[in-house]
């Protein structure tokens, strides 16, 4: 058993050792960048108020940065995104101890996190902008529970800084955000905070902060809401029919994203009371500001979406809510209050001993069987995290006798991939062109398959004055590690220097 007082040195060091092990691990079997990752490394060649990608550019400037510091790898890309989920947990840690609760029930609050397999599954296997979301969110938490406490103007302006972080890491922390307002609003013991006339220099903190990036997403709407097909926007057969299929989304996500907490939590009940074990249940000042927030957040996403006609709502978007779930189920049955040495905790202590012991279960398991999915399934599969892009790049060099450094295309897998063995070459979307940058020559027309060249590789060329029609054709086929299965690309190779169109060509 580890003193109380030693608890929170050996629970930091335990999340450092984790996420350190998965930084190592998730980088080490892989011989590409999954999708997100490079779509960020394409991006990052420039620095940029905002990109394209429906994202804000928090996340995209700090992967920028790691890379100038520490060169262009899966490692440091996978370094800066363990690093945010570190943080994330040692946060809302953070944030139970400022709230009242005992250094074992802050542990477990954060530990619980674990038994979200929206975070400990799908944020560590996949997705890259929800990391820095979640820290920024449990940052802004913390920051809102500890100016509450002191009423420090730093604090104040500690809170701007760490909400304006959240706005501009994914676009669900500026409803994390209004959560928190409306919930300490209407909490008695949390009203105060915000009432304080110091709440003006969070106010003007996050305003300057955010303030370009929002002048510069007012300037480029066509940008920010690009992907909005992913919303399911209108598919739906009817206004009715959008209705019911947002609401059914809505439950599902849910439903999916907290059932293995529910599940922690009723056979827990059930174990103690089968040992006449008897559960105390209070809704406190605590406990009715993080339910609130909860609430307002998931009314407020709720009513985006009915608002827009979307059909379809994604997992991730729960993520700043799931993060605190653990951490408000504590507060409700009374599991996190502090107590002398020489009482016994109120409430519930077998919860708290749950949320652990499943999260220290689901942290050894994740080290084995996230590396493991990724080298078995991946190859399995034929994931783009495994196709031998140094074949690809020897090819392409063949075929323009010579070094690459320029490449355009589409084709996502291979935006970033060819950069882990060329840091200097450049990459071009259409997006990129669209948004106006030139494109030096000699420059690589690469797509996938081995078919004739696409209309929109066609549009750019014709757009910059590039004679397509009269280039040769190259055929290249990319081996699979650890798999039979080959992938054929197709490319040519412009070498002459024309007058460019930077208005970009008409891809529609």
């Amino acid at each position: 058993m580890i003193r109380q007082d030693r608890l929170p040195v050996a629970f930091v060091l335990l999340l450092l050792a984790y996420f350190l092990v998965q930084t190592l691990t998730f980088s080490l079997f892989k011989s590409g960048a999954d999708i997100d990752t490079t779509e960020l490394m394409m991006y990052n060649q420039f620095w940029s108020l905002g990109y394209w990608g429906s994202q804000p550019p928090l996340y995209n400037w700090m992967t920028h940065l790691a890379a100038d510091v520490f060169g262009t790898s899966i490692i440091v890309y996978s370094a800066v995104k363990f690093f945010l989920l570190f943080a994330a947990l040692v946060f809302v840690f953070l944030s139970a101890r400022e709230l009242g609760f005992s250094t074992r029930a802050a542990v477990a609050s954060a530990l619980g996190v674990f038994a979200v397999p929206e975070i400990s599954w799908e944020t560590q296997r996949a997705l890259s902008h929800s990391a820095a979301v979640n820290a920024f969110c449990a940052m802004s938490l913390f920051a809102f529970v500890r100016l509450r406490r002191t009423g420090e103007l730093a604090d104040y302006g500690f809170f701007g800084l760490a909400a304006a972080a959240a706005a501009l890491s994914k676009y669900n922390g500026v409803f994390f955000l209004s959560a928190i307002v409306l919930a300490a609003s209407l909490t008695r013991g949390f009203a105060g905070a915000i009432l304080n006339r110091k709440i003006v220099v969070s106010v003007a903190v996050f305003a300057v902060a955010v303030l370009p990036h929002l002048l510069w997403a007012l300037d480029n709407t066509e940008i920010v809401f690009h992907r909005q097909v992913k919303f399911g926007v209108g598919e739906g057969t009817g206004a009715a029919g959008n209705l019911l299929s947002a609401v059914l989304s809505w439950t599902k996500a849910n439903v999916l994203t907290a059932i293995l907490v529910v599940v922690a939590v009723l056979a827990t009940y059930l174990v103690d009371r089968a040992r006449a074990r008897r559960w105390t249940i209070s809704v406190g000042e605590t406990g009715r500001f993080l339910v609130l927030t909860i609430l307002f957040f998931e009314l407020i996403l709720l009513g985006l979406l009915l608002f827009y006609g979307a059909t379809r709502m994604e997992n991730r978007w729960l993520q700043p809510v799931l993060l605190i779930l653990p951490l408000t189920i504590l507060s409700l049955f009374e599991c996190g209050s502090r107590v002398d040495a020489d009482r016994r905790p109120p409430g519930n202590p077998g919860l708290t001993r749950t949320f652990s012991t499943m999260g220290l279960i689901i942290m050894a398991a994740t080290l084995v069987a996230l590396p493991l999915s990724e080298v078995v399934m991946g190859r399995m599969k034929a994931n783009e995290t495994h196709f031998a892009y140094d074949v690809l790049l020897e090819d392409l060099e063949k075929g323009a006798s010579g070094r690459v450094g320029t490449v355009v295309s589409n084709e996502s897998d291979v935006f970033g991939n060819l950069l882990l063995y060329d840091p200097d070459m450049r990459f071009y979307s259409t997006n990129l062109i669209r948004a106006g940058h030139d494109i030096p020559v000699p420059a690589v027309l690469i797509w996938s398959g081995h078919g004739n060249v696409p209309h929109y590789l066609s549009e750019i060329a014709k757009a910059v004055g590039w004679p397509v029609d009269d280039i040769k054709v190259h055929r290249s086929t990319m081996p699979v590690n650890g798999n039979t299965r080959r992938v054929r690309y197709s490319y040519l190779v412009v070498h002459e220097p024309v007058h460019q169109d930077t208005t970009g060509p008409d891809t529609h």
